[in-house]
C-alpha cells in the first residue's frame, strides 16, 4: 500500500528500535521517538515548516529519546494518560525497567550506559491520547485505541482511510527478538488482545518487527494471548513447585518454558504474575520492587 510513512531506525546493543513520520500538507506526524541519537535524522522534518506532533504508543525508554527534540523545535508530545511518569520521571524509569532487576539477572553495564546516553530529556506531556479519539491531520485521521498491558498507557493509532495501524510494543506475539514478552500486567494484557480482534488492519506497524500484513493479524492476536497464558502457567507451577517465591526465580520459569534468556522484559512478566496471585509468598517475593512500569 501507498502510504506516506518515512521510518527511522535505531540500532544499540545488536537489536533496533523504529519511530515513523507520516507527512500531510501542513503536519509532520511522529509515531515514537526512538533514540536520542536519532534526532539527527528527524531534524530536517521537525524544522520544514510543517507542524510536528509526537503520538507516543508507549513511554518505555527506547520510544521517548527525541520528545524534548521535538518540543524544542516548537512541536507537541502527546501520551497515553498512564505513562506520563515514563516521560517525566526518568530516575522511575530507569530503575523500574533495569536497576530493580540487578539482583535478578545479569544487568549489563552496557545496558546502563545506553539507557541514559539514549533517553533523551524528560518532558511534560502537551495533552493526552484518550481511548476512541479520532486525531486529524489535514486528510489523516487517526484513531487512538488504549491496549493496557505492555505499559499501563499503551496505545494503538490506526488511519481510518487506509487502515495502516502503529502499535509500538503493544502487540508482542511471542517476543521481539530473543527476549519473551514484557507484560506489566497480564490480565489487561490479554483483555487488550480481545479488544483488537474487532479491528481490521491492512497494516501493522511495530516498532521491532518488519510491517506485519493485515491477513496475519488475528494470528498475531492469537500468538499473543496464547504466549501470555503460557508464561502466566510457567510461574503458577514454579510457585507450586517452591516454598519460597523470588521474581528471579519465577522469570527464570518463564525463560525455562519459553526457551530464551532472563532479562529485564521477563522480569517485569514474571512481577506481573506474581502480581495475580493471592499468595502470601508472591506478595512476600515483590516487596521492594515497583510495579506496573
Amino acid at each position: 500500500m501507498d502510504t506516506p510513512i518515512i521510518t527511522f531506525q535505531d540500532d544499540y546493543l545488536n537489536i533496533f528500535t523504529r519511530s515513523y513520520l507520516w507527512q500531510t500538507a501542513h503536519y509532520n506526524v511522529f509515531f515514537d521517538g526512538g533514540l536520542a541519537s536519532g534526532a539527527a535524522a528527524k531534524l530536517p522534518y521537525l524544522r520544514d515548516g510543517r507542524e510536528s506532533v509526537l503520538l507516543l504508543t508507549h513511554g518505555h525508554w527506547d520510544h521517548i529519546g527525541c520528545d524534548s527534540v521535538t518540543k524544542a523545535c516548537g512541536g507537541r508530545v502527546l501520551v497515553g494518560r498512564g505513562d506520563e511518569r515514563h516521560i517525566t520521571d526518568y530516575d522511575w524509569l530507569w530503575q523500574g525497567l533495569f536497576a530493580q532487576f540487578a539482583n535478578d539477572f545479569a544487568l549489563p553495564a552496557a545496558r546502563h550506559t545506553v539507557f541514559w546516553s539514549e533517553v533523551g530529556r524528560p518532558v511534560k506531556p502537551d495533552g493526552w491520547l484518550e481511548d476512541g479519539q479520532v486525531l486529524t491531520f489535514d486528510d489523516a485521521a487517526f484513531r487512538v485505541i488504549a491496549i493496557p498491558g505492555h505499559s499501563m498507557g499503551s496505545v494503538c493509532l490506526m488511519e481510518e482511510n487506509s487502515g495502516v495501524l502503529f502499535c509500538g510494543d503493544g502487540v508482542i506475539g511471542d517476543g521481539f527478538f530473543s527476549g519473551c514478552p514484557q507484560i506489566t500486567d497480564l490480565d489487561a494484557y490479554i483483555a487488550s488482545m480481545e479488544k483488537l480482534r474487532a479491528v481490521s488492519p491492512s497494516q501493522i506497524i511495530t516498532a521491532h518487527t518488519p510491517i506485519i500484513d493485515g491477513k496475519d493479524w488475528q494470528t498475531l492476536l492469537d500468538r499473543s494471548i496464547d504466549c501470555a497464558k503460557r508464561m502466566l502457567g510457567h510461574v503458577e507451577r514454579y510457585a507450586a513447585e517452591s516454598d519460597v517465591l523470588t521474581v528471579s526465580g519465577a522469570a527464570q520459569a518463564i525463560a525455562n518454558g519459553e526457551g530464551k534468556g532472563v532479562g529485564g522484559g521477563t522480569c517485569t512478566t514474571a512481577v506481573a504474575a506474581l502480581m495475580r496471585m493471592n499468595d502470601e509468598r508472591a506478595q512476600q517475593a515483590l516487596k521492594g520492587y515497583l510495579l506496573r512500569v
